[in-house]
């Protein structure tokens, strides 16, 4: 298991907390807080976990996910929902032209990020 946050030391940890705050936010999700990863643990190739976030600015919402098993360290077939809630509370891929402006370049400047700090950091 390992909470990530945006200021944490470790390289790695980092370049992860940008990857699944990039994955969270095209779901129209910003984590308020640690990004919480469990897995993958074999049999398990799949990653799960849990965050506080804010929903396009417009309230607070405690979501579950889960990534496709075969998904290994990544976050590809990522499947969000609210934690509490009734299961039809989903939180799919949004596209960028539905999203406010600012929350779209939020976006953009979070991947330059990544690329940059994993180019640095060989990670």
């Amino acid at each position: 298991m390992a909470d990530l946050y945006e200021n944490d030391d470790d390289p790695r940890n980092h370049a992860s907390w940008i990857e699944w705050t990039i994955a969270l936010m095209k779901r129209g999700l910003k984590p308020i807080g640690p990004v919480v990863i469990h897995g993958p643990h074999p049999p398990a190739d799949y990653q799960w976990g849990e965050a506080e976030c804010e929903y396009l600015g417009s309230g607070c919402y405690e979501v579950v996910y889960q990534t496709r098993n075969g998904s290994g360290w990544g976050t590809s077939g990522l499947r969000v929902q609210e934690k509490d809630g009734d299961d039809n509370c989903k939180f799919p891929k949004l596209q960028k032209s539905k999203m406010p402006k600012t929350w779209a370049e939020e976006i953009d400047a979070l991947e330059k990020r990544l690329r940059k700090f994993r180019k640095e950091h060989d990670c």
